[in-house]
């Protein structure tokens, strides 16, 4: 019950505690965490990011999973509309995961705006990071990606931007969001002492720095309420797809809807890779529409052999041996598929003479979204 209490207190000054930073007890402008203490003033001065009813701002805890999501929303702050859109279209999914009531929201505009998807939500599901209390803390590593989707940040493959003493540590996709992170302003192109230390956890008073550098950045954002959503929905019968790149168009119950066909988010698929559309002519879809484009579907119809086997190739590092079952969960560090992002946990049934903390490359077919014939290599 006591550690219930304070993760209750703790979720409530994310969200409604309004105290100043130049009343917290516990940050200063010359103290250990001085270098935060502005960011922190501005935050909480906007409602984005608080301190405890007793007076501190705790800038040395570790964020949660759910508490970045929410951290996320505040940052954007949507509007009412927008957020009952993303929870109309996600809520299922989001308690089907065991997210808790107070994290609802949070978790389904960052589904709707894809900051995650639903195979990062199932991922995060399995590795504790939903847990109300004691919960498993997510690595800067797969921070940082959240904040470059969120915050509709490009990669960029110029690690030469990049000045970190640990850079061969840091997956490839982290890294690529990194750079332009680092060119605007957002993160340091020398890390904490010169390193990025991607597998800590990241603190309070790091997330509030980075959220003042992103709000006084010149990234585009509205100027009440952050970037701005114009995504509605058509659910149908497919009659017909053309592709032509950016000009493809997928008509659906009679009319015409513009897509592109490479950047495109199948639901089911979580990834427009290997991916044929003219195979979804005929079946039944939901499509979410951004100024009148279609920028993701989801299947209303069993789908059958649509989706495509595909190769898949990826680094992980072991993190559990499940003996009894022959299972390993492994943490992906670097793959040339969406659908298993740097930071996630999965697990598989390859037993061999493997330990803890081996580093393998694995090769396998994707075969609707599981993978089969396994082969690994140890590094």
């Amino acid at each position: 019950m006591k550690k219930f209490l304070l993760m209750a207190i703790f979720i409530f000054t994310l969200i409604n505690t309004k105290t100043y930073a130049k009343s917290y007890k516990d940050l200063t402008h010359d103290g250990d965490y001085s270098w935060a203490y502005s960011a922190v003033e501005y935050l909480s001065d906007k409602g984005i990011f608080e301190g405890y009813p007793d007076g501190n701002f705790k800038p040395y805890r570790a964020v949660s999973f759910l508490e970045i999501m929410q951290v996320i929303k505040n940052i954007n702050n949507p509007t009412s509309n927008e957020v009952e859109l993303a929870r109309n279209t996600y809520e299922t999914l989001a308690k089907s995961a065991g997210v808790p009531d107070w994290a609802i929201d949070a978790l389904c505009y960052n589904l709707f705006i894809n900051t995650i998807t639903p195979s990062t939500l199932d991922a995060a599901n399995k590795r504790g990071f939903l847990k109300d209390t004691d919960p498993v803390y997510p690595d800067r590593n797969s921070v940082t990606v959240y904040f470059a989707r969120a915050f509709k940040i490009s990669e960029d493959t110029d690690f030469s931007q990049l000045k970190h003493t640990d850079l061969d540590a840091i997956p490839y996709m982290t890294k690529s969001y990194l750079v332009n992170l680092v060119k605007s302003g957002i993160y340091s192109d020398t890390g904490s002492d010169g390193y990025f230390n991607g597998n800590k956890y990241i603190r309070r008073s790091e997330v509030a720095v980075i959220a003042d550098r992103y709000l006084k950045s010149s990234l585009p954002l509205d100027a009440n309420s952050g970037p701005i959503l114009t995504k509605t929905f058509v659910e149908g019968f497919v009659e017909s797809v053309s592709l032509n790149g950016k000009d493809s168009i997928m008509k659906i119950n009679g009319v015409d809807y513009k897509f592109d066909s490479n950047d495109i988010y199948v639901m089911e698929l979580n990834t427009n890779e290997y991916f044929d559309f003219k195979k979804i002519e005929g079946y039944k879809v939901k499509a979410s529409l951004k100024d009148g484009i279609i920028k993701n579907i989801s299947f209303i119809d069993e789908k059958g052999d649509i989706l495509k086997e595909s190769q898949v190739t990826f680094k992980a590092e072991l993190l559990i041996l499940r003996s009894e079952s022959g299972n390993m969960d492994l943490r992906i560090l670097e793959s040339d598929s969406s659908f298993l992002t740097p930071g996630s946990i999965i697990t598989i049934n390859n037993p061999g003479d493997y330990k803890v903390g081996d580093i393998l490359n694995i090769y396998a077919n994707l075969i609707d979204r599981e993978l089969r014939d396994i082969k690994i290599e140890k590094l």
